[in-house]
């Protein structure tokens, strides 16, 4: 396997993740960072003028994975497991503990195993940026760690935002159909729980702002 990439090597380091979580994690294709983010952004870009400002914000985020590339080493272990040697940059550093941070809060909040936690984490933070306008997609990347924020904007398509529909059902919907083979029990308190997430780690303007771009029905997650 040959790390050789950008988008290839910043794969590599969420799949380290795996080194802090038990089991078979499932990570949701991240060979495909590459998944035509960038172009996406620039094609919007482009087409709506209005978006710049976001656009580049997203361009910013996305940018910033790359950096974790230039300074983060990524190696191979006999056993073809990915680390990332040390980089005195704190931020970098911290990442992994960061985002384990994160899924041990979710796990505790619903008893969820981490696998089961980490694709709740990644399929809600999805529904909850195609919910939004590029902008606001992007004013919340803003506030996200580094990790959390690359799980985020993975396989974004900044042309097909805001989704339609994209009522309270439509997400729960979406998140729920990701559970088949071990179906969510209550779907509803699952996001709601991911939500709270977010409340506990965001400032609380930002929340709000969030809350307020959604339909009538979705802001009932946030209550």
């Amino acid at each position: 396997m040959h790390f050789g990439a950008p988008w290839a090597r910043t794969a590599c380091h969420l799949q380290c993740l795996a080194l802090l979580v038990p089991g078979n994690l499932e990570f949701p294709d991240l060979g495909n960072l590459s998944n035509h983010p960038v172009g996406s952004v620039e094609r919007k870009e482009k087409q709506i003028p209005s978006t710049r400002a976001g656009t580049l914000s997203a361009l910013t985020a996305i940018n910033a994975l790359r950096a974790i590339t230039t300074h983060h080493e990524v190696q191979r272990y006999s056993s073809d497991r990915c680390f990332m040697s040390t980089t005195g940059i704190a931020t970098l550093d911290h990442a992994p503990q960061v985002f384990a941070e994160w899924l041990n809060e979710l796990c505790d909040d619903l008893g969820f195993s981490k696998p089961r936690a980490y694709m709740l984490l990644h399929e809600t933070l999805h529904a909850i940026r195609d919910f939004l306008t590029v902008d606001e997609a992007a004013d919340l990347a803003a506030q996200l760690p580094v990790l959390v924020r690359g799980v985020y904007f993975e396989g974004w398509n900044p042309s097909k935002t805001p989704a339609k529909p994209r009522n309270k059902s439509d997400l729960i919907e979406r998140v729920a159909s990701r559970f088949q083979r071990d179906p969510l029990e209550e779907p509803d308190r699952a996001v709601a729980a991911v939500i709270d997430l977010l409340r506990r780690h965001v400032s609380w303007g930002e929340f709000e702002q969030v809350k307020h771009a959604m339909r009538k029905s979705v802001q009932e997650l946030w209550e």
